[in-house]
């Protein structure tokens, strides 16, 4: 199930999950004979740090990562759909649900119409998943996989969970995923 899929219905745009930067170039492909889970188009971030609540999951060469939401967990797809420049692109943000776990779910119609519903699974093995935001980090930052640490400080980082991009002449500090 996608907690957020951007574009959930034809006309629908559910925006409070990513930034307006990802929104502003994201484009849906809609379900068809040839690709019947249809698919989409994602931008590469530059220079990217990964928006409050999500975490560098996924850390590459020449300062690429990719986020992913506090407490998800990241997969490419096999084989790898992404161009070597982006290992990233085509993964998936993904979290495990568990049996006995009920969540309110946004349901869609394909007329763009919406209800909530509870929701859980009925069988063991069921996911949640999200978008994955890949790109670049910016010139002298170094990328570690993980959370950024909560500080006490007034940062404008305080405790929010970006990414953990930390000047390569400070080290890397803070938790791991």
């Amino acid at each position: 199930i996608y907690w957020n899929e951007p574009f959930p219905a034809t006309g629908v745009t559910a925006s409070a999950c990513y930034p307006k930067e990802f929104l502003r170039s994201y484009t849906a492909v809609s379900p068809s004979v040839e690709r019947a889970l249809g698919s989409s188009v994602v931008p590469a971030m530059s220079p990217l740090v990964c928006p409050e609540k999500w975490c560098t999951a996924y850390a590459g060469k020449d300062n690429y990562l990719a986020c992913c939401p506090e407490s998800y967990r990241f997969n490419t797809t096999t084989p790898v759909l992404a161009v070597s420049t982006r290992p990233a692109y085509g993964g998936i943000c993904y979290s495990n649900i568990a049996i006995s776990q009920s969540e309110i779910a946004r349901v869609y119609a394909a007329d763009g119409s919406s209800a909530t519903q509870m929701w859980s699974p009925s069988t063991s093995g069921a996911q949640a998943w999200v978008h994955p935001i890949d790109g670049w980090a910016a010139s002298g930052v170094k990328v570690s996989v993980g959370c950024a640490a909560p500080t006490s400080s007034s940062s404008s980082t305080s405790g929010s969970g970006r990414s953990k991009a930390t000047p390569s002449s400070a080290g890397t500090s803070g938790g791991t995923s």
